[in-house]
C-alpha cells in the first residue's frame, strides 16, 4: 500500500536550541531537515524537494534575505517563512517583497507556528480549500487574495468553471454570490451541491461586506479544518483600502492615492497592510489583479490582449511577466490546467 509523503520543512538558524525546539515542534506532521548556515540551506534546497523553509534573518555567512532570494531563483514556488525579532520588522518587509510568504517574530507562540508552516506546506503542494463561485471580478476576488495571504488556499471561479473544471477536486468550503437579478440561483446552488456533495456552502448576500464574509469563512474553517488555522486580524483601513482597489483595479493605483481615499498617510497604511495580510499594498494589487486574470482566464475565452486591458496591466507581455511570477506558469498554461482531463 502506497504511503502519502509528508511534507519536507527545512529549518534554517545558526542556533542549536532554537532548530532543536523548531525540529521537536514539527516532527510528529512533518520531515524536518535543519541547517546552521545559509551556504548549507542552498545546498540541501538544491538537492531535495522541500514544501517550507523556516529561514532565519540573521546568519553568519550568507544574509537570510540573500539566502530567501537564492531560493526563490532556484524555485520562483518556494514557500519561505522568515523567522526574526520583532525590531527587525523593516528587513522583514523587504523579504515579504522578495517573495517571502510569511513571518514569525520571536518568541512565537506553538499555535502560529504550525498554521504558518500548515498553510505554506499546503500552498507548495497546491491544495486548495476553498472555492469562491463569483459571476464576475469583485469582492470575492479580493477575499481570495486575503486567504491565500493569510491561512489557507483558495480559487475564485465564475459558476460555468466552477461546475465544468477542476474534475476530482473536493474543496473544504465553497462561497457562492448570491446575485438576486440571477433567476438560475437556485440552479446553481443545486448544481454545486451535485459537483461537490460533501462541501458545505455558503451564499453571501450583494452587495457583500468583505469583513463579514471573512468572519463567515474564519468560523467554518475553524469547525472544519484538521490543520491548524491561526485567525488573522484584518484592520479595518485595510478592508477600506481593499474595496478601493476592487472599485478602481483597472486604473492605474498608486499607495499614496488609495492610502488617500481610505484617510490614512502612505506609511500608515502600508504598516496596516504589512501587519495584516503580510504583504505591501502595491503587492496586493498585484496579485488582486493577477487573481482577476485568472478568473478571466478560467470563465471566458478571451484573448490575453483583453485580460491584460481589463485587469490594469499594460499589455499581454506585461501580464504574462508577472503572472509567471506570481503563479509560477504562463496564464495558457494556467488555462489548460483548469480544462477537465
Amino acid at each position: 500500500m502506497a504511503h502519502e509523503r509528508r511534507p519536507v520543512v527545512l529549518v534554517v538558524d545558526d542556533d542549536d536550541g532554537i532548530r532543536d525546539a523548531l525540529s521537536m515542534v514539527l516532527e510528529r506532521d512533518y520531515d524536518v531537515v535543519t541547517a546552521s548556515d545559509g551556504g548549507t540551506a542552498l545546498q540541501i534546497f538544491r538537492g531535495r524537494s522541500v514544501d517550507a523553509v523556516l529561514l532565519d534573518l540573521r546568519m553568519p555567512d550568507i544574509g537570510g534575505l540573500d539566502v530567501l532570494r537564492q531560493m526563490h531563483a532556484i524555485d520562483p514556488r518556494v514557500n519561505v517563512i522568515l523567522v526574526t525579532a520583532l525590531s527587525e520588522i523593516p528587513i522583514v518587509v523587504q523579504g515579504m517583497r522578495s517573495g517571502a510568504v510569511n513571518y514569525l517574530t520571536k518568541p512565537f507562540q506553538t499555535e502560529h507556528l504550525l498554521a504558518a508552516v500548515a498553510q505554506a506546506a499546503r500552498r507548495r503542494i497546491g491544495v486548495k480549500e476553498i472555492l469562491l463561485v463569483a459571476r464576475g471580478i469583485g469582492v470575492l476576488t479580493a477575499l481570495e487574495v486575503i486567504l491565500e495571504q493569510t491561512m489557507t488556499t483558495a480559487v475564485c471561479l465564475t459558476p460555468e468553471a466552477a461546475l465544468t473544471r477542476l474534475a476530482g477536486w473536493r474543496p473544504r468550503l465553497a462561497i457562492v454570490e448570491n446575485l438576486q437579478a440571477h433567476a438560475d440561483m437556485s440552479d446553481l446552488v443545486r448544481r454545486l451541491h451535485v459537483r461537490y456533495p460533501a462541501c458545505p456552502l455558503v451564499t453571501v448576500a450583494e452587495p457583500c461586506d468583505l469583513g463579514q464574509i471573512f468572519e463567515r469563512v474564519m468560523a467554518t474553517m475553524a469547525s472544519l479544518a484538521d490543520m491548524p488555522i491561526a485567525k488573522p486580524h484584518i484592520r479595518p483601513v485595510v478592508l477600506a483600502a481593499t474595496l478601493h482597489v476592487v472599485r478602481h483595479y483597472r486604473e492605474k493605483l498608486r499607495g499614496r492615492d488609495i492610502a488617500r481615499a481610505v484617510g490614512a498617510s502612505t506609511d500608515q497604511l502600508g504598516h496596516a497592510f504589512a501587519e495584516s495580510l503580510r504583504v505591501s499594498v502595491k503587492e496586493f494589487v498585484t496579485r488582486f489583479r493577477i487573481s482577476a486574470a485568472c478568473h478571466l482566464l478560467a470563465g471566458a475565452d478571451l484573448k490575453l490582449e483583453r485580460i491584460a486591458e481589463l485587469t490594469g496591466f499594460d499589455d499581454a507581455s506585461h501580464l504574462s511577466r508577472v503572472f509567471v511570477q506570481q503563479r509560477g506558469m504562463r496564464p495558457g498554461a494556467y488555462r489548460s490546467r483548469l480544462d477537465v482531463a
